[in-house]
């Protein structure tokens, strides 16, 4: 305590309480006999002292602390419970802690034995078979010893055979399962499922030493699941299964559209159906002319195409599961036609019928004939697309057809040109004049109601 000064020049006294300031005054109170130093004990985990430094040629006095503190002696048993195991048994065993201080290794001698140095569980399968020695050893402290537990554990060889039907299954979701059962040569007491998951809607049941799964798959997924097996009461196996549930192919909801058969833009087939999965293929039922990408699942219509063009959509099924499919109808009216335009050149005086279906070109027939110009004049019968022109202006007349929806009406135009008769007036009565005369005749003036702009010549 007193480090390079000499111990002779100074009194130094224990104590394991200031309660009264004993280590100050000196008091006797509280004092650790020096015989007691060396084994010393308290009743807690932690204790203060208080050091009462002396100087005899001085008379000063110093009081120094310090703590105590206990660190409990390693201590603990370790033991396996079920020793021996079976060498088959592929699930780690746990070791039995017994009031075991935390933050120790273990180990197993001689080697074979597969365990986790952490927390002592040993895995039988792939362990060597024989009897080993388990170690727990915790390292020596500055405090306290180094500590160590043993116990042994036997790992013995038992024959054990699960027969099973099937080690894979792939059923399709929402479809019963081919049953899968389990058994062995002394037959199946009890069994633990130890990894993996069942699907949702198979269940097992154990009857007469076999054990069976069954049911109807709910939810798609690829399960693998272990089960742990005690055959005869003794024997321990395990078995491990997949079961791949399959999903069911959507190919969605039928679909279908109306179109003109004078549509520029391609129809996108899979716009029709709905819900339906990505990745189908694309076939044509029913229906001729068009043009149709099964690459694409496009279709664009043409004139001639037939009025109903059906289509397949088509998921395949993963087996067991069967295909589905989706069909889209597309129903194509056709568009109208009222022809090209056309005109013709007559005279107000005319009292020719003009057929009005003959000037237009091309036209489909069953249109309706409209009067879009020149009044009332002339006669028009509309019923029969006729025109008389007499007396008539120049009129416009309109051919209309009517669309099936979505098709718009077509309209065509006939134009009658129509010039006026000319009218050079009424002849006039023979006029007597004398040869001598010298007075100009003014020849407008003998006819009557002539329109002017005529040309005069002599004929006689």
């Amino acid at each position: 305590m007193t480090s390079t000064l000499n111990p002779a020049d100074y009194i130094v006294t224990y104590y394991n309480t200031n309660a009264g300031n004993e280590p100050f005054d000196g008091s006797p109170n509280g004092i650790i006999p020096d015989a007691d130093l060396a084994t010393y004990s308290i009743s807690g985990t932690t204790a203060t002292i208080w050091v009462r430094f002396e100087d005899l040629l001085t008379g000063c006095v110093l009081v120094k602390t310090f703590d105590l503190n206990v660190i409990p002696t390693p201590s603990g048993t370790i033991s396996y419970a079920a020793s021996p195991y079976c060498n088959n048994i592929a699930t780690p065993q746990a070791i039995t802690e017994t009031l075991l201080t935390a933050g120790g290794v273990y180990s197993a001698t001689p080697a074979g034995l597969i365990i986790d140095p952490a927390t002592g569980a040993i895995t039988p399968f792939g362990s060597t078979v024989g009897t080993y020695t388990v170690n727990y050893d915790i390292a020596a402290t500055a405090s306290c010893p180094a500590f160590n537990a043993q116990t042994s554990v036997e790992i013995d060889n038992c024959p054990c055979t699960v027969n099973a039907s099937s080690l894979l299954e792939t059923p399709c979701v929402n479809s019963s399962m081919t049953p899968i059962t389990y058994s062995t040569t002394a037959g199946i007491t009890s069994l633990v499922l130890t990894a993996g998951v069942l699907p949702a809607g198979i269940t097992g049941s154990l009857l007469a030493g076999v054990f069976t799964l069954s049911g109807t798959p709910s939810v798609a997924g690829n399960y693998v699941f272990t089960y742990e097996i005690t055959s005869g009461g003794v024997d321990i196996c395990s078995v491990t299964t997949t079961i791949d549930v399959q999903p069911l192919p959507n190919a969605g909801l039928d679909g279908s559209t109306t179109v003109c058969d004078n549509l520029l833009t391609p129809i996108d087939l899979g716009l029709l159906i709905t819900g339906e999965q990505a990745g189908g293929t694309w076939t044509r039922l029913l229906g001729t002319g068009g043009t149709f990408n099964a690459l694409a699942g496009t279709f664009l219509p043409a004139v001639g195409a037939s009025s109903v063009c059906t289509f397949e959509y088509r998921i395949a099924g993963v087996a067991p599961c069967v295909d589905d499919f989706s069909v889209v109808t597309v129903n194509i009216n056709a568009a109208p036609n009222a022809g090209s335009d056309g005109s013709t050149l007559v005279c107000d005086s005319s009292v020719a019928v003009i057929d009005l279906n003959t000037l237009i070109t091309g036209q489909q027939t069953g249109g309706t004939w409209t009067r879009t110009s020149g009044g009332v004049t002339g006669i028009f019968n509309a019923a029969a697309g006729t025109f008389i022109p007499t007396n008539a202006v120049t009129s416009t007349f309109e051919y209309t057809l009517v669309g099936t929806a979505p098709c718009i009406n077509d309209v065509s135009i006939a134009t009658v040109n129509i010039n006026a008769q000319p009218n050079a007036g009424v002849d006039a009565a023979p006029q007597v004049v004398c040869d001598s005369s010298t007075a100009l005749i003014d020849l407008n003036n003998l006819i009557t109601g002539e329109q002017t702009g005529g040309v005069w010549t002599r004929t006689g």
